[in-house]
């Protein structure tokens, strides 16, 4: 009979044990979300995502348009067919017909 009470006391042990680990591990989680949600709503923690560089950003901007015009339309017919197509998409600026080529 003492065996019985012995294997009953190590059970409720372990079962207890492993709560009181599983309850540890969730309020760890816990805390560092919250701690996280409070550092982006004051602002301080969100970092903002790193922007191109300025050099980077200026040679696409260069590089694109003379890419658009080696393979845009030569004839005029393909030329008014790609701008009224842009158009309808919503791309209304004048560059666009060269920083944007659609193979017909």
């Amino acid at each position: 009979m003492n065996e019985i009470w012995f294997v009953v006391l190590i059970a409720f042990v372990m079962a207890v044990s492993l709560a009181a680990a599983v309850g540890l591990l969730a309020e760890n989680r816990n805390r560092r979300l919250k701690l996280r949600l409070q550092s982006l709503a004051s602002g301080s923690g969100g970092a903002a995502p790193p922007k191109p560089a300025e050099a980077v950003r200026k040679a696409v901007e260069t590089a694109l348009p003379k890419m658009g015009e080696q393979l845009m339309p030569k004839d005029e017919a393909g030329r008014t067919e790609l701008k009224t197509r842009l158009l309808h998409a919503g791309l209304y600026k004048p560059q666009a017909m060269l920083v944007f080529w659609e193979p017909n």
